[in-house]
C-alpha cells in the first residue's frame, strides 16, 4: 500500500542519512574549540534530541512495515493510517529542519556572518 512505500523511502532516504549527518555534526561540534562552551551545549542538544526522534521513527515505521504485511494483523482504519504516516512525515521533517538550523549555526558562529553568502 501506500503506506509501505512511504515507510520504506522515510527510512531509507530521510531517516538513515540524517542520523548519519547529525552523528558527524555532533562530532565535529564537540571536538571544534572556537565554539563557545554554551553553543556547543545547545547544539549537541538540538542534534541528539534529532537522534532520539529519528531512531524512534525508524523504530514506528519498522513496526508498521511488519504490521502492514502480517496478514492477522490489519489495521483498516483509514484514519489510524493517516495519523500514524502524519505523525512519523512530522517526525521526518523536524529531523531534517533541526538538522539544518544545527548545521547554520554552526557556521555563523565558527566562520561570522561576512563570509555567509547566499
Amino acid at each position: 500500500t501506500l503506506f509501505v512505500a512511504d515507510s520504506w523511502v522515510k527510512i531509507l532516504i530521510v531517516l538513515l542519512p540524517g542520523l548519519l549527518f547529525n552523528s558527524v555534526t555532533i562530532y565535529l561540534v564537540v571536538t571544534e574549540n572556537k565554539l563557545p562552551r554554551a553553543i556547543r551545549l545547545v547544539l549537541v542538544n538540538i542534534l541528539s534530541a534529532c537522534i532520539v526522534v529519528g531512531l524512534s521513527g525508524i523504530l514506528i515505521d519498522t513496526l508498521t512495515l511488519i504490521i502492514s504485511w502480517r496478514p492477522e494483523i490489519k489495521p483498516d482504519a483509514i484514519f489510524c493510517h493517516f495519523f500514524v504516516w502524519q505523525l512519523l512525515t512530522g517526525g521526518a521533517c523536524r529531523l531534517s529542519f533541526m538538522a539544518t538550523f544545527a548545521v547554520v549555526v554552526y557556521y555563523l558562529v565558527r566562520y561570522g556572518e561576512t563570509k555567509v553568502k547566499l
